[in-house]
């Protein structure tokens, strides 16, 4: 099978895919949606997710918080296991995206969230306070 190689068109920004044989790369690419010349982008094939200490997860602890003063941020900042960056991961309350999965689903959703905890909090105060007969404030 041939190496697998990502273009887009710079004229009307169709993404694509071709695949040439090592010796062909470097062929004039057209684009299939307006047979412009493609320009080929440089992309990553795979992702180490077998090793104990792949390293996109070392390149995780750029975006952890040292000063979060958490002992699970701690020990993924000096050891970036797979086990440890589960661990920072859950305490933070990240996860990934799921399939089908934006954003902005995920931000609405967390809102959505949020405003219902916020509701049965108000509705327990105000269930106590009835009950109790006492002002919370």
């Amino acid at each position: 099978m041939a190496p697998q190689y990502d273009y887009r068109c710079p004229d009307c920004n169709e993404r694509f895919t071709a695949f040439w044989p090592i010796a062909e790369r470097n062929t004039l690419t057209r684009c299939p949606n307006c047979d412009a010349a493609a320009r080929r982008l440089i992309t990553i094939s795979a992702v180490d997710c077998s090793s104990e200490c792949p390293k996109w997860i070392a390149s995780c602890r750029d975006v952890a918080d040292a000063g979060d003063g958490r002992p699970e941020t701690a020990q993924f900042l000096k050891d970036p296991t797979r086990e440890n960056y589960e661990k920072w991961k859950t305490a933070s309350g990240l996860r990934h995206l799921e399939p089908g999965e934006t954003r902005m689903n995920r931000i609405r959703r967390s809102e959505e969230v949020r405003a219902a905890e916020d509701r049965v909090v108000e509705e327990t105060l105000k269930g106590f306070q009835k009950d109790q007969s006492i002002k919370v404030s």
